[in-house]
C-alpha cells in the first residue's frame, strides 16, 4: 500500500460517533479470525479514550510489547502505524529499548480525531495491518456501525 491510500482508508473507516460496544463488535470479529485461521499465537487490543475495551493475549507467545509499541506509535503520529512506517516517522518522548515503527496499529477516528487504537500482532506486520482493516470493512458493510 501507498501512503495516500492509506490515508483515504484511515479517511473511509473513520466513525461519526464511537460507541463502546463497537470495540466489542470489533473484538468478537478479530477473535473470529483467529479461530477460524487457527492463529493462536497472536493477540491483540481495542481501547478507547484511555480505556480498553477488548484485549486477547494468547500464552503461546506474548505479543503485548509489540502492541503497546504500534498503539504510542498510532498515538503518536494520529496515522495507522503503517503509514508511519511507510513516512519514516519517529517516536516521540521516552521509549523502550527496541522500539520499532512497523504496521498492524490503527487509529479510532472520530471526525477526525484519535480516540483510541486498534492494534493486532503476531502476523507479519503487513498482515496485522490487513486483518484489523478487513473486520473493520466487514462491520461497516454489514452496517454494525450505527
Amino acid at each position: 500500500m501507498t501512503k495516500e491510500e492509506l490515508l483515504a482508508l484511515e479517511k473511509e473507516l473513520t466513525f461519526e460517533k464511537f460507541k463502546p460496544e463497537y470495540g466489542l463488535l470489533i473484538g468478537e470479529e478479530l477473535l473470529k479470525w483467529m479461530k477460524d485461521n487457527y492463529k493462536f499465537k497472536t493477540g491483540f487490543r481495542i481501547r478507547f479514550n484511555g480505556l480498553t475495551l477488548f484485549q486477547v493475549l494468547m500464552p503461546l507467545k506474548n505479543e503485548e510489547y509489540w502492541l503497546n509499541w504500534k498503539e504510542k506509535m498510532v498515538l503518536d503520529s494520529g496515522h495507522c502505524s503503517y503509514y508511519s512506517y511507510l513516512n519514516g516517522d519517529s517516536p516521540k518522548g521516552e521509549v523502550e529499548e527496541g522500539y520499532v515503527i512497523i504496521p498492524g496499529g490503527f487509529p479510532i477516528l472520530v471526525n477526525g480525531e484519535v480516540k483510541g487504537t486498534i492494534c493486532f500482532s503476531g502476523l507479519k506486520a503487513e498482515d496485522d495491518h490487513q486483518v484489523i482493516v478487513d473486520a473493520l470493512m466487514k462491520l461497516k458493510k454489514q452496517g454494525s456501525f450505527r
